[in-house]
């Protein structure tokens, strides 16, 4: 199933309000969207719509493969000398181009 096509399901289960609550837009946004009348970049959604409801991975050189909400989560994290795994991801998540 595509993310649109995800969207569109998830939305007639549930409600566009709650789903863009999900993916950070507004129900207006998503209502646009499933008609087919967005002007904005549909990749954005796209995106948004793989992340927070498909549970898109990716693969991870240090982690292997990891979900895309954890691989942002890890990428965002400052510098830790904590241990050697911590160096290794911070080093890997900044030539990283997920």
């Amino acid at each position: 199933m595509n993310w649109l096509e995800t969207l569109k399901d998830l939305c007639d289960k549930s409600s566009q309000a709650k789903i863009a609550k999900k993916i950070e837009y507004s129900s207006a946004t998503i209502s646009l969207v499933l008609k087919g009348e967005y002007k904005g970049n549909n990749e954005n959604i796209q995106k948004a719509v793989e992340k927070h409801l498909m549970a898109v991975t990716v693969i991870c050189p240090i982690l292997g493969e990891i979900s895309k909400i954890i691989c942002e989560k890890q990428r965002d994290k400052p510098f830790s000398s904590a241990s050697r795994q911590s160096v290794e991801l911070f080093k890997a998540c900044r030539e990283c181009n997920v």
